[in-house]
């Protein structure tokens, strides 16, 4: 792949071999030093991005599956290592439905979400509840996981997105690994997503 031209954010490194020095043609340079080899801070930075590129690329190259939660708060279409795998939510009664308790158990351990958390979930998405999992990829870059999603119904200018909420579980020790919340922008056919940092257990 050649790293060369331009991209829609900007310029492109350009890894080809730097034009000659005619002036000097071959022989040291006007300063007498030797030619110069190409600039190894900028063959440094092609190198790391080239490497990120690989893992971004790795990471996401499997597909979720789709999951359910049966009667019992067990999570079906799981692998046989992760049967024992529960998903607790309770909402609260009424049109108002606020979440008001999430717990996640796998392999042997529970995380349970605190209330600052449950707050960012939309009242009454009890009924736009989305469960997705996977546990093909390579663990060294990501581990087995499961994706409990909370929609928002569709707003009333009819736009594409929801408001939700995401949270993501470790399949390996029920570690909340990652909050997502999603807002559509008024007035436009696009959202905000933001990755909500952590600090004890609550946004911080």
């Amino acid at each position: 792949m050649r790293l060369t031209g331009r991209s829609p954010t900007g310029p492109v490194l350009d890894l080809r071999s730097p034009k000659r020095d005619t002036s000097c043609r071959e022989q040291p340079d006007c300063s007498g030093r030797s030619p110069v080899l190409p600039d190894a801070k900028l063959m440094k930075r092609a190198t790391s991005l080239a490497a990120f590129m690989f893992l971004a690329s790795a990471a996401f190259a499997h597909q979720d599956s789709i999951l359910f939660i049966g009667a019992d708060d067990a999570i079906k279409g799981l692998p046989p290592a992760y049967q024992t795998t529960r998903l607790h939510i309770t909402f609260s009664e009424g049109d108002a439905g606020a979440l008001q308790q999430l717990n996640f158990l796998s392999s042997g351990r529970e995380t349970r979400i605190k209330p600052c958390l449950l707050r960012l979930v939309p009242n009454g998405s009890f009924q736009r509840l989305f469960v997705v999992g996977s546990w093909f990829h390579d663990e060294a870059i990501l581990p087995h996981y499961v994706a409990v999603e909370f929609r928002d119904p569709p707003s009333r200018e009819g736009g594409p997105f929801h408001a939700s909420a995401s949270f993501v579980f470790s399949l390996r020790n029920a570690e909340l690994l990652e909050v997502t919340q999603i807002s559509p922008i008024p007035a436009q056919t696009a959202s905000h997503v933001q990755n909500i940092r952590l600090s004890d257990g609550c946004p911080e």
